[in-house]
């Protein structure tokens, strides 16, 4: 399935969720030993698709933090008999384990090995997405592969018996206080000025519980130029200091698409800067979304080192 057919397929069930259409409670299991919920998706997405999917079911792609989730998630796999022996998990890979982090910031399980020969960034992919495999170990891989997932919801108003429907509360910025909160997008902001690659920036923001700053409309564009002029005399280590990474790239089918997999046109906002994108007009692949001091896109080096913008949604 190519990963525009996934993304429709995305986009249709969050429009239902957006109508109010109740969670299937008995499609999440609950782990009484680790206070969670979890819901295996058996069908394959795209590493950030996966993501999206779970975020629109108020939760996050599941990562195993503890020896209960593991377990759980292991159970499940063998009890559905998955084709694939695999699943993506919401974590991304810093090539050292110690640095591994959950997309809500916490660490991997201890008792968590690689599989033998991984972590081995084989082939001419970037193998920069996590998998949990049928043994109970890790594995990296690249994240436009298409394998099943987790979504998980951490819940305090749901029945054991499952009766009661899962809902989690709002992510908010109260407890970070470098995050700054724009009540007109309903999200929280954070300057990185030490700048990193576009995957350390990416992984950066998923250990802070956000993700890479996306931009849905001009309001935006604006609060994020405001955010980048007024901390440009914090930008530390960039290769290319006239522009900070956002959670935009191009994929292999050459589509702009944000971190979600949603295309850029879907996002409301796809206002290129003057001559841009241009691919380092020939002399460089430019395949990661960036945006300049004025507030508009750029394509920038995915090596390069720049700042970068996070965002926590609420």
């Amino acid at each position: 399935m190519s990963r525009f057919r996934i993304l429709c397929f995305i986009l249709f069930t969050g429009c239902q969720y957006a109508a109010g259409n109740p969670v299937n409670v008995t499609e999440y299991e609950h782990v009484r030993e680790a206070d969670a919920w979890l819901r295996l998706h058996s069908v394959p997405a795209a590493w950030s698709d996966a993501a999206v999917r779970c975020q629109l079911e108020d939760g996050v792609l599941a990562s195993p933090t503890s020896a209960a989730i593991a377990r759980a998630m292991l159970n499940a796999m063998d009890k559905h008999k998955l084709a694939s022996n695999s699943v993506f998990i919401g974590a991304t890979s810093l090539f050292s384990k110690v640095d591994f982090k959950s997309l809500d910031g916490k660490d991997l399980a201890d008792s968590l090995e690689w599989a033998s020969g991984e972590p081995d960034h084989a082939g001419d992919e970037a193998e920069d997405c996590l998998t949990l495999t049928g043994t109970g170990t890790l594995a990296n891989i690249s994240c436009a592969k298409l394998l099943p997932y987790f979504c998980r919801k951490t819940v305090h108003n749901c029945s054991s018996d499952g009766i009661t429907s899962p809902t989690v509360g709002l992510r908010t910025c109260n407890d970070r206080p470098d995050y700054k909160w724009e009540p007109s997008t309903g999200s929280c902001y954070k300057f990185h000025g030490a700048s990193k690659p576009w995957r350390l920036a990416l992984a950066t923001c998923h250990t802070e519980g956000g993700h890479l700053a996306i931009i849905n409309n001009q309001t935006e564009s604006n609060i994020l130029k405001n955010l980048y002029n007024h901390n440009t005399d914090t930008v530390t280590g960039a290769d290319e200091p006239r522009h900070a990474f956002i959670g935009l790239r191009k994929y292999d089918d050459g589509e702009w698409a944000t971190i979600f997999g949603e295309l850029l046109a879907e996002t409301g906002f796809a206002i290129w800067d003057v001559s841009e994108p241009s691919n380092g007009d020939g002399l460089v692949n430019e395949y990661c979304g960036s945006m300049h001091l004025n507030g508009l896109l750029n394509d920038a080096s995915c090596s390069w080192k720049s700042p970068f913008i996070c965002e926590i949604t609420a």
